[in-house]
């Protein structure tokens, strides 16, 4: 899964938000935090990011109630298009995405797993790699190379954070 946040206390909520998602699964990896321009949304600011592996029991479309509920905790609010079914970019205080599945693909009209953008955001890819170790290069294999050309020109910083302390 990806997290993400550009409203204020941006650690703050990708932590809470670990927190609540961990009441429901296990986290068993976090990558490190990334600070990225916004996607898309120009005049906001800068966006904390980072991908988690992340174990559960839940079915996707089960998981993704579980995302929705806490984004909502964390602040995010439906917006006139529809709860995430919309291409408004706009701020987030806390954005979750569910990018893979062990078991491969799951399609709905809600939720489509692979996500479909994820390969193309480098900001999703760069932490994915992390997370994802030895089956990361399996993964790419299986997604046509035009799709990387975007990180040819990209700005990203790490931020070294220590997620799990404190």
């Amino acid at each position: 899964m990806a997290l993400g946040s550009n409203v204020s206390n941006r650690v703050g909520r990708i932590k809470r938000a670990l927190l609540d998602l961990e009441n429901w699964g296990n986290i068993e990896k976090v990558s490190n935090f990334y600070l990225t321009y916004p996607f898309k949304m120009p005049t906001t600011a800068e966006v904390l990011n980072c991908c988690i592996r992340y174990e559960t029991l839940l079915y996707p479309a089960e998981l993704l109630e579980l995302v929705e509920s806490v984004e909502r905790v964390g602040g995010r609010r439906k917006n006139r298009i529809g709860w995430k079914r919309r291409r408004v970019y706009s701020k987030r205080s806390i954005d979750i995405d569910i990018i893979l599945w062990e078991n491969g693909e799951w399609i709905s009209e809600r939720l489509v797993i692979p996500h479909r953008e994820w390969i193309r955001r480098y900001f999703v890819r760069i932490p994915a790699v992390e997370v994802m170790g030895e089956n990361f290069g399996k993964i790419l294999n299986e997604v046509e190379s035009t799709a990387l050309v975007d990180s040819l020109n990209l700005d990203l910083r790490l931020i070294k954070l220590n997620v799990k302390g404190d």
